[in-house]
């Protein structure tokens, strides 16, 4: 089950997640992909990014 919430807070908004009440079964196929954050995501070439 997925549990999702929404909250506003002192100003602070946003939306919470969970995971709850899973139950191992078998082995099989993994749930997520393999794959690392360098296949997902290129690199910044903005040299003033943080500045």
């Amino acid at each position: 089950m997925v549990a999702c919430r929404w909250f506003n807070s002192n100003g602070n908004k946003g939306v919470a997640c969970g995971l709850g009440n899973i139950q191992f079964i078998r082995d099989g196929e993994p749930l997520g992909g393999k794959t690392s954050a360098t296949d997902d995501f290129t690199t910044l070439e903005d040299d003033e990014f943080l500045a």
